[in-house]
């Protein structure tokens, strides 16, 4: 019921934001990105925030893992992070602070992108309605895309590992 709703903690008394944009598949935590308020384009550098809707705890990743601005999506392990960004699609781990290069875009930043149980990574460009991808991450990758010529699968093995 709409009267039972609360808005979440604030991160910190900094005034920083938090937008979320994906749970884990058992809903216990949301991934999103933190920026500062005002003055920044939407775009601009963030970082990667998780909150624990359990502990009602976040955790920020204060740490540049990519160059220019991202947007995140929790692995389909829901405990690794992709980060789609100017150039391509990257798979960040939390415990061990590597961060990988799982997909190459040589077009504009890949955005709105889902990652599907079974490998298939579905992205976007911000170019024109015809820049919808799909990639699927396999020991030969494939790519199929709808629009140019922009993307291109790297590496062996599967986005969720």
């Amino acid at each position: 019921r709409l009267e039972d709703t609360e808005p979440m903690p604030k991160i910190d008394e900094s005034g920083r934001w938090f937008f979320p944009s994906d749970f884990t598949s058992d809903g216990r935590r949301l991934l999103g990105t933190v920026r500062d308020p005002g003055g920044r384009h939407p775009l601009a550098l963030r970082e990667i925030g998780i909150y624990d809707l359990e502990d009602e705890t976040y955790q920020v990743i204060e740490e540049r893992l990519i160059d220019g601005p991202f947007e995140v999506v929790w692995a389909p392990d829901d405990r690794r992070i992709l980060l789609g960004g100017i150039d391509g699609i990257h798979r960040y781990d939390p415990d061990s602070g590597d961060v990988a290069m799982i997909l190459v875009n040589e077009g504009p930043m890949a955005q709105n992108f889902q990652v599907t149980d079974n490998g298939y990574i579905y992205y976007s460009t911000p170019v024109d309605e015809r820049d919808i991808w799909i990639a699927r991450r396999t020991d030969t990758p494939e790519l199929t895309q709808f629009g140019n010529e922009a993307g291109a699968a790297v590496g062996a093995g599967d986005a969720s590992k």
